[in-house]
């Protein structure tokens, strides 16, 4: 008569066995719905295209227990029509007194990976602030996406993904608007196709969604919930399918910025004067992006010498523009 022992696998090992199952069923109910009528971009997730599609709410923790439910619960709805591509979060909040939205500055933090020294993916100033971060994998080679991030107060910010780490440099033009309500804080999110690349005829694109609960020091994610898991890796973001039928249309893009100035002296007339310009984007391929420009804009190519703080007061620089 044969004898067998049963080898007994440690509860460690179970938990995250099912975490990551959990998560992959969850991640795999998403999908992207076209509609006929685009939603009114308020911050309300309440207009009849998303109320008419069901919402996933299948995200674990990532920290501090990796795999585990979350404190708070977070659902996710997509859309898209013939120019755009809708995101809808609505992240519900036991204590919506205590939501943690202080910054308004453009790409403050929400990078991550090795770009802003993080190993899983996390902010940097956003740290003490609640955001969602979504990766965008248009081309499903699991190496390149796009980063959106945006927290209660509407405050955003845009960059690039490559192989685990991610690049604010990018600036994209979409649109973002965040509500605080009685029972947590929803965004809508607005990704015209003509501001991303795109495999073209890919139906399927890879997503992942993150969410910080600031006061808890809390992640959840959609996908990729194990410790290990990097949110900026896009061979762990979910599987998206439903997206056909788009083109990105001319491809180019027109931002034009001006400058205006008066100054009055005691005694003296005002002097005013007026300067301007124009950047001309052409996407001539998904891949391909040529730039033209009048009159290049400095404000944002200026680089300041790099200082550690050590302080709690902010540094200033002098102004270097001219």
């Amino acid at each position: 008569m044969s004898r067998y022992k049963a080898a007994r696998i440690p509860a460690a090992v179970l938990i995250a066995l099912a975490a990551v199952l959990s998560s992959a069923m969850a991640a795999g109910d998403l999908k992207a719905v076209r509609v006929e009528k685009s939603p009114r971009l308020d911050g309300l997730l309440d207009d009849p295209a998303w109320t008419a599609v069901p919402a996933v709410d299948g995200f674990r923790m990532v920290e501090p227990r990796p795999g585990e439910d979350p404190s708070e619960r977070t659902e996710v709805r997509v859309l898209y029509d013939n120019h755009s591509l809708y995101i809808g979060v609505f992240c519900f909040d036991s204590e919506p007194g205590r939501i943690a939205a202080n910054s308004m500055a453009h790409d403050s933090g929400g990078g991550g990976g090795s770009y802003m020294g993080y190993g899983y993916g996390h902010g940097s100033e956003f740290s003490s602030d609640d955001v969602v971060r979504i990766l965008l994998d248009p081309f499903q080679d699991k190496r390149n996406a796009y980063l959106f991030f945006v927290n209660p107060r509407g405050a955003r910010g845009e960059g690039l993904i490559y192989a685990g780490s991610s690049s604010l440099n990018w600036d994209g033009i979409w649109e973002a608007k965040s509500r605080r309500l009685e029972n947590g804080w929803s965004t809508e999110i607005r990704i015209p196709f003509k501001t991303i690349s795109f495999k073209p005829g890919l139906s399927v694109w890879g997503i992942n969604i993150e969410r910080t609960v600031a006061r808890k020091q809390e992640t959840i994610r959609l996908s990729g919930t194990t410790r290990d898991a990097n949110f900026n890796n896009p061979n762990e973001a979910a599987a998206m399918p439903g997206i056909e039928g788009i083109k990105q249309g001319l491809g180019i893009t027109f931002r034009p910025y001006g400058l205006a100035e008066a100054v009055k002296l005691p005694g003296e007339n005002f002097e005013d004067s007026y300067d301007g310009g124009f950047d001309l984007y052409k996407s001539f391929t998904p891949s391909l992006v040529g730039v033209g420009s009048y009159k290049m804009d400095f404000a944002e190519t200026e680089v300041d010498e790099r200082r550690i703080n050590l302080t709690r007061f902010p540094l200033f620089y002098p102004e270097k523009r001219m």
